[in-house]
C-alpha cells in the first residue's frame, strides 16, 4: 500500500521517509522502485490524455459555437473518469460472467489500459473487488 499526501509545504520534498509519492505541480516522483514503474507514462496514458483534451475541446466548442450548457473543468474531468471507470468495471463484469473468465490483452486495450504496464493496477483492482477473472495478458517480462 502506498501513501500520497497533499501539502503546499515544499520542505517535505527532502523528507522522503515521510511519503511514498511526492507531487510538485505536475511533477510526480518517488524513491520506491516498485512505484517508479507505475509512474511511467505509457502509450495508453497518452491516448487517454488525448481523449480527455479532445473532450475538453469539444465541450468548449459546444459552449462557444452552439450555446450549449457550460460544464466547468471539474465536470469535464469527472465525466471523463466516470466513463473510464465504467468501461473498466463493465469489461471486468462481462469477462467474469463468460465461460472461460480470461482477461486478455485485447480486453485491457478496450478498457484503455496498457496490457503490460497496467497489469499490477488491474491485479490489485480485481483482488480488491473480488472479481473472478484470470489475467491472461502477455508476460510483463517479455513484451512483444
Amino acid at each position: 500500500m502506498a501513501y500520497i499526501a497533499c501539502t503546499t509545504e515544499k520542505i517535505f520534498q527532502d523528507k522522503t521517509q515521510l511519503y511514498d509519492v511526492y507531487v510538485d505541480n505536475q511533477n510526480v516522483t518517488t524513491k520506491i522502485p516498485a512505484l517508479k514503474e507505475l509512474l511511467r507514462v505509457t502509450s495508453s496514458d497518452r491516448d487517454k490524455m488525448t481523449k480527455l483534451n479532445n473532450q475538453r475541446s469539444a465541450q468548449l466548442f459546444s459552449v462557444q459555437e452552439l450555446g450549449e450548457h457550460n460544464m466547468d473543468e471539474e465536470e469535464v474531468f469527472t465525466l471523463f473518469f466516470t466513463e473510464q471507470n465504467n468501461r473498466i468495471f463493465q469489461t471486468l463484469l462481462d469477462v467474469s460472467m463468460s465461460m472461460d473468465r480470461q482477461l486478455t490483452s485485447d480486453h485491457m486495450k478496450s478498457m484503455g489500459l496498457d496490457p503490460v504496464h497496467d497489469r499490477t493496477f488491474l491485479m490489485e483492482l480485481v483482488e480488491a473487488y473480488g472479481i473472478d477473472v484470470m489475467l491472461m495478458v502477455d508476460n510483463p517480462c517479455c513484451p512483444k
